[in-house]
């Protein structure tokens, strides 16, 4: 059967780590990877109309590093695992799933991020590595009146190459020693070696650890820090009620940017602007102010806090696409979209063909807006200056590695599962690897 954990209100998914894992008593060395040939690039990707195979994953819950797809899915007996497949052939590589057994000494329960859905892969000691949370088995240390489950929360780092677990750690330690353990129900965030987890105390609390180790850092309480940008972490705090609360709004926020390595305020957003983060990038964060005069989104140095660019039209951004890292794009209606460019912190709207405003936009990949189309099941890429149209290809863009495209809907657009096909330009059979 197939076995859920509700936590407020989110159904988490969880698996057992299985006894024939890459961390068997097996002294050989793990297969090599086929090789997954040249990187795909906005010339090459429309070739991607040959599929390589495919699989059943749960929504969004899919990634692909160094010629590995990362994935999570439901297996034969409907119990939930965590994969590592190779992307030349889909050979399964490795599988963590439930058939009772032990990894790394502890009996360990996967879930998946709660919101958004997605494989969180991040480089632990030079290596890419999926980042995803658990229950360990042998926390038992359950304190009086505290659910098991809120003793045995664990964070896992585990190898993309080989399956490998590289640590556990256990977040919940940090916390208050008067109260129950805290649920991490909330957004995970990475930034420059530190990964954040958020629950509750009852008020809220990040923990951050250290991406190579697992080791706790720091923690903050009355801040949730769900969002990141490359060197900086984004946290939320709700001063509504208190003596900070200034606004006179039912709800007020204040928004700040924060040290990954120490945990210091970089700097702060005005609450009475009534601030929201639309869109993050690299190295800067793009914020909508509700309470202003006029409403404006503005581009935000993440380090600094220093507005770098300001956009005020009649017609407010509706949610963006992006690359996260040095583009992020909005649709006005009316075929007409705005483009955010970081290095030249410049915003330009540009008119798409007719047409196109019966498609979904949603990411900016290679410089290119990709809007998906579900009557031809087929996804169009729009040059950001020109508006024209440059490649079209079938299913989604979820990701590439080598010459391998991953298509695979949003999380928002499926229930349980969602299929997932994995496209290739080769007309060769992929060498083999091992």
């Amino acid at each position: 059967m197939r076995r859920l954990l509700p936590a407020a209100g989110v159904p988490l998914l969880l698996l057992a780590a299985c006894q024939s894992g890459p961390e068997s008593d097996s002294a050989d060395a793990p297969p090599a990877v086929a090789d997954a040939g040249a990187d795909l690039e906005a010339s090459t990707v429309a070739a991607t109309t040959e599929s390589a195979w495919s699989a059943t994953v749960l929504p969004g819950m899919a990634a692909a590093a160094d010629g590995v797809v990362v994935q999570f899915a439901f297996d034969e007996n409907d119990e939930t695992v965590l994969l590592g497949t190779e992307a030349a052939t889909g050979e399964t590589l490795w599988e963590l799933g439930d058939e009772g057994g032990t990894i790394a000494g502890t009996e360990l329960l996967w879930w998946q991020t709660p919101n958004p859905m997605k494989v969180q892969i991040a480089e632990v000691d030079g290596e890419p590595a999926v980042i995803a949370r658990a229950l360990d088995g042998d926390l038992d240390d359950v304190s009086p009146g505290c659910a098991e489950t809120e003793s045995q929360a664990a964070v896992v780092a585990v190898a993309v190459a080989t399956g490998e677990v590289l640590w556990t750690a256990h977040p919940a330690s940090a916390g208050p020693e008067s109260a129950c353990p805290i649920v991490f129900e909330q957004d995970m965030a990475v930034a420059a070696g530190t990964v954040v987890v958020n629950g509750t105390t009852p008020d809220m609390f990040s923990v951050a650890m250290s991406l190579d180790t697992g080791e706790v850092l720091w923690t903050k309480e009355g801040v949730e820090l769900t969002r990141a940008t490359g060197d900086v972490l984004i946290g939320v705090r709700s001063v509504g009620g208190t003596s900070e609360a200034v606004c006179g709004f039912e709800r007020e926020y204040q928004y700040a940017g924060y040290d990954p390595a120490g945990g210091e305020v970089l700097w702060e957003l005005d609450p009475c602007e009534d601030p929201s983060v639309l869109g993050l990038l690299a190295d800067q964060l793009l914020v909508e102010t509700e309470a202003t005069a006029t409403p404006e989104l503005r581009a935000i140095d993440a380090l600094t806090g220093e507005v770098l660019a300001a956009y005020t039209g009649e017609v407010q951004p509706d949610i963006p696409a992006s690359d996260g890292v040095g583009t992020l794009v909005c649709n006005l209606g009316n075929q007409v979209i705005l483009h955010y460019d970081a290095a030249a912190a410049t915003f330009t709207e540009t008119a798409l063909p007719a047409g196109a405003e019966t498609g979904f936009p949603y990411l900016v990949w290679e410089g290119q807006l990709a809007v998906y189309f579900a009557d031809e099941d087929t996804t169009r890429l729009y040059d950001l200056g020109t508006g024209a149209e440059s490649a079209a290809f079938p299913g989604w863009m979820a990701g590439t590695t080598g010459a391998y495209r991953l298509s695979t809907p949003p999380e928002y657009m499926n229930d349980l599962e969602a299929p997932l096909d994995v496209y290739t330009a080769r007309t060769e059979a992929p060498p083999v690897g091992r």
